[in-house]
């Protein structure tokens, strides 16, 4: 199945790029990599990560990637992918998507 990045994720994930580049250019490469390899993970495996209690929907899930947290919507045909800054991860609070 293919994961559909909302126009919003994408401004956000180049947000995240722009304001870790600023201090290593190296390390915004590698969490930019990794996200997008979660994405490819949630392509793969829909149900994968956990229910997000406060969203009262069981077709949507989160995995965590550090700070960043991938919020999933998934249908039979469709998944949605968004990024939201989460207090559980750990590092900077990113301007952006706080």
């Amino acid at each position: 199945m293919k994961v559909n990045w909302t126009a919003a994720s994408l401004a956000q994930l180049r947000d995240i790029s722009t304001f870790i580049a600023r201090s290593s250019p190296h390390y915004a490469k590698k969490i930019v990599d990794r996200l997008t390899r979660r994405s490819q993970q949630i392509a793969t495996f829909p149900r994968s990560g956990r229910g997000v209690p406060e969203a009262n929907d069981v077709n949507i899930r989160e995995v965590l990637e550090g700070c960043i947290a991938s919020s999933i919507t998934c249908s039979t045909t469709r998944l949605t992918l968004l990024l939201r800054y989460t207090a559980r991860g750990r590092g900077p609070k990113i301007p952006s998507i706080v």
